[in-house]
Parts: structure tokens; sequence; C-alpha cells
């Protein structure tokens, strides 16, 4: 790995030799190769000479150099042309840092360095700086070197904002990789995860950075990004949990005791549930209304298996033995129920919300992806949504579950205008 330091040089040295000298500190068994961009002589300036100075003071502290003369330090496109030229060869292997410092030289110079730079260097690995304070005066007490990072950060956190989680990673990939960088890679890689419901993963991300998001949130760093890892951290816990029970009851329900009492199911679902139409709401908005309506349709599901459950009845292997006497003769051993039969089981006597079922049935039945040959549209999605918070809420209420309340716990970590405003209509 290699450090490119570029200067632009202009009518005073030792700003740029407080550059190298600060710079040269953190350098450790790297190739150093200063780039000095001075302009061509005009008038009574000269900064050739203090470009050969820089020179000698660089190799002095044995760092390779380059001096390049500007010919057109005052012509804005011209230079944009030599600048665009010297800062594309510039020969980068992988994991090189480069350093722009831009404190010297004419405005055009400044300026067409910079924009070099953005385009034609990779700005994980950049870094720009410039020197405050006196640059004439032989102690260096009143000189201060500032780092300025061209980042995405504010564009990062308005796409987490937007739940537009795969832009953010992209645009975290620009970070340099420093630890507090690593932080916002890694609180992007969990929602990553999350939108899959690959809760585990999710989870082990957040694990990484749990105590540095402290940390941050006390120091009001990234917006609500330390709050919003903190707040998924114990909501991704909580349900990794669940789903360890639920597998264990789906995937080997043969060894289940009699009683499904001591698995405590209404603990169980209602966060998995709540976060399964959080996650439709987000489909929803991001357009994609054939994917929102299957997952309305799933936590509808989840919701009649939780009561099942709630009943001490298996709906992935049922006991005949758990069913009411006058259905027993339906149903085998070992059978599993599927929605309508849940339905049927649980004896829904309330004619609305069977007749808001039966109509989300309908719309999602007649989806390309399920069974029939319909594109759905926003208004079907939106229906869906709407019926199935309704249903939801109404069962979940019986067993003195507030569903809404755990759905706006979630929804207040990556939260938008949008969001809270569509709950409110879905509420309404």
């Amino acid at each position: 790995m290699a450090l490119h330091i570029l200067i632009n040089v202009g009518t005073s040295s030792s700003q740029h030799e407080y550059v190298i000298d600060s710079l040269g500190n953190d350098v450790k068994n790297e190739r150093c190769i200063v780039y000095l961009l001075y302009g061509r002589p005009v008038g009574n300036n000269d900064p050739l000479l203090n470009a050969t100075n820089l020179k000698k003071y660089a190799q002095s502290k044995g760092f390779e150099t380059r001096v390049k003369q500007i010919d057109e330090p005052f012509n804005l496109e011209e230079c944009k042309k030599e600048y665009e030229k010297i800062v594309s060869s510039i020969g980068l292997s992988e994991g090189d840092r480069i350093i722009v410092s831009v404190g010297g030289g004419t405005n055009p110079m400044i300026l067409s360095l910079l924009l070099a730079a953005i385009n034609y260097l990779p700005l994980n690995n950049t870094e720009f700086v410039y020197v405050e304070g006196q640059t004439n005066v032989s102690t260096r007490d009143q000189m201060k070197l500032h780092t300025l990072s061209i980042l995405p950060i504010e564009n990062i956190m308005k796409e987490l904002k937007s739940y537009s989680y795969h832009k953010a990673s992209y645009l975290s990939k620009m970070l340099p990789n420093k630890h507090e960088y690593n932080f916002i890679k890694k609180a992007i890689d969990g929602p990553l995860a999350w939108e899959t419901f690959n809760y585990e993963d999710a989870l082990s991300k957040f694990n990484e950075i749990r105590e540095y998001a402290e940390l941050l949130k006390e120091q009001g760093k990234y917006n609500n990004l330390p709050d919003v890892v903190i707040r998924l951290h114990t909501k991704f816990s909580k349900i990794k949990k669940e789903l360890k029970i639920l597998k264990s009851i789906t995937n080997e329900p043969e060894r289940l005791p009699e009683s499904l009492d001591h698995y405590k199911i209404i603990d169980l679902m209602p966060c998995l549930i709540a976060d399964m139409l959080l996650n439709a709401s987000r489909r929803f908005i991001e357009g994609l209304y054939t994917d929102s309506i299957i997952r309305c349709y799933r936590a509808l599901e989840m919701c009649i298996q939780m009561l099942l459950l709630l009943n001490n009845i298996n709906p992935w292997c049922i006991r005949k033995d758990s069913l009411p006497d006058k259905i027993k003769d339906k149903f085998n051993d070992g059978d599993k129920l599927n929605l309508g039969q849940g339905i049927g089981i649980l004896c829904l006597d309330n004619s609305e919300i069977m007749k808001y079922i039966q109509e989300i049935q309908r719309i999602r039945n007649n989806s390309i992806l399920i069974h029939g040959f319909i594109m759905q549209n926003k208004d079907d999605a939106e229906r869906i949504l709407t019926l199935t918070i309704s249903v939801i809420s109404n069962l979940l209420s019986k067993k003195n579950i507030n569903i809404n309340y755990i759905i706006n716990d979630i929804v207040h970590g990556f939260s938008n205008e949008e969001v809270e405003l569509l709950w409110k209509k879905m509420n309404q």
C-alpha cells in the first residue's frame, strides 16, 4: 500500500511543510509519494522556488516526489484539463490512501484539484485537508490541520429514513475503513438483513456495534441512527428467541408436550406479526403492491396461528383430542391447518370480521403470483393493508394485545413522514 499526497503549491511553503510533517507522522511502513503541483511563474511570484524547496523537504523525510507545472493557473477550463490528466494518471493500487491538500495555488487551481479528485479518485480512501492559521510564521503554534471528507453521510441518512437500504449500502461503500464509519456500514447491514426477515444475521451485525451505538447516542452523532440500532437490537433479540421456539413447534411438532401453555404463546408472536405488517407497509410505499399483499396475508395467518396455539391447538400438527368435539371427525392426528380451517376451528362469529377476511383472501388469491392472473394495484394493496390491520387489531385486542402500540414502537426507528401518515390513515 502507498500514501499519495497531492499538494497545490502557492507562494508560502510553511503550510505545506506542516502538511507533510503532520501526515508523515501517520505513515507506517508505507511508500509515500508527494505530488507538488505549482502554477507557472507569473510576474514576481515564483511558486517553482517553493515547489523546489518542498521537494527537498519531502525527500529529507524519506518521501518520493513528483513535481508538475500547471501551465494556465488562472484559466479555469485549462486548469481543469491539466488536473484531470494529472490526477487520472496516478497509478493507484488496491488499499492505497490519498490525501489532497487544497490550501495553496490560485482559485482555479484549488477548484480544479477538488473536481479532479472527486471525479477520478476513490472517495472511500481519499481525504481532503487544509491548514488553518498563520502560514508565514516560524513557529507552528498557530497552525491546525483540518480534514474534510467528501462523503455521502447525509445522503446515507436520507436513504435509511426512506427505507432505501440497498442505496444506503451502496453509498456506504464510499466511506473510509475507519472505526466510526464501520459503525455506519454495520448499522446498514442490519436493516438489509431485517428486510428479508433474516433476524439472526441482523442481530449479529448489531451485536458488534451495540456498545458503540450507546456512546454515539450520548455524543448526538449521526442523527437518530445510534438510537435506531439500540431499539432494533432489542426487537431483534426478542424476535430471535420467538423464532427459535416457533421453529421447534413447526419442525418437530410430534415431540411437543400435551400442553403448549409453557411456551407463553401470548408473548411469542405479537412482535413478529407487527414487524410483518410494517414490512408490508414499506413494500406498499415502494410501490411493490403484490409483495405488500403477500406479507399482509402472512401476518393474518400468523395471527390465526397464534390464536390456535393459545387454544392449545398446534396448526402444524394437530391432535384430534385438542379439537372441539363437533369437528374432531373432520381431521386426523398430524394434519396441518390452512388459514380457512384455522378460522373455522376458532369459530369467529363476528360477521364483519369474516367479511373482511374473505375480501383479503379474494384479493390475494386473484394475484398472478398466487392463484390468479391479476397484477394488484395501489388500491388493492391499500385496501388489504387497511383490512388486515383492522382484523388483526380486533382479534388481538380480545387478548389484551395492542398491535398498533407494538407497530409504532418499531416504526419509530427508521421512520419518515410518509410512513407515519400511512399508519394514521390505516387506523382511522
